[in-house]
């Protein structure tokens, strides 16, 4: 049983590492559409479309996965003032990554746009008072020297719009310490629970 259980928990991190890789692929890959259409369409046109069409498959979940029909019943206020938070902290990080991608070359946008993982773990201790070790705070003053160099803030090249990659980055951190408050609503957990039943019981 425990044998079979660290295959499944392998499995599930395989799983987990080749979605990841799948989503920055995706994202990449709008991101350079983003950069095509913007010199045609506005920000708020493409911010406003990009979230309409999200619809679409948002729908196709719920329609074919029965559990996800759960998230209308027994919803807490908790659970709807996060997630409405956190709503506005994916729309203004629309906004933020579109003002990038269009204004600055496409490398460096991406680039300091991927830098928030080292505000998430400085959000973490805030929020959630994690603990952080050497390693982790090694990793934060390296990633951050790294975005200072691209950014080069001394510089007569600097780009005043280097700043919004940053506050796209610093968005997406904030939605991530969110979600996590959102996983200790009783719904989430009654989800959770259900999902590792089902992987103990195949």
């Amino acid at each position: 049983m425990k044998n079979f259980s660290e295959k499944s928990n392998l499995k599930n991190t395989y799983l987990a590492i080749a979605t990841m890789l799948l989503a920055v692929l995706c994202v990449d890959f709008y991101m350079v559409v983003i950069k095509f259409l913007g010199d045609d369409y506005s920000i708020v046109q493409l911010a406003l479309f990009r979230n309409a069409a999200a619809i679409i498959p948002l729908f196709l979940l719920l329609f074919f996965t029965k559990e996800h029909f759960l998230v209308f019943k027994n919803v807490n206020k908790k659970f709807i003032y996060l997630s409405f938070i956190r709503g506005l902290c994916f729309l203004s990080m629309n906004i933020f990554v579109f003002i990038s991608v269009i204004n600055l070359q496409f490398a460096t946008a991406m680039t300091l746009t991927f830098s928030s993982p080292f505000f998430i773990v400085i959000l973490s201790i805030i929020f959630l008072r994690d603990k952080v070790g050497i390693y982790r705070w090694s990793a934060v003053i390296i990633g951050f020297i790294g975005v200072v160099m691209i950014m080069k803030p001394t510089s007569d090249i600097f780009n005043i719009y280097s700043i919004f990659p940053i506050l796209t980055a610093l968005d997406w951190a904030f939605s991530e310490i969110i979600l996590k408050y959102i996983q200790d609503n009783p719904l989430g957990n009654v989800l959770i629970r259900k999902k590792r039943l089902k992987n103990e019981q195949k």
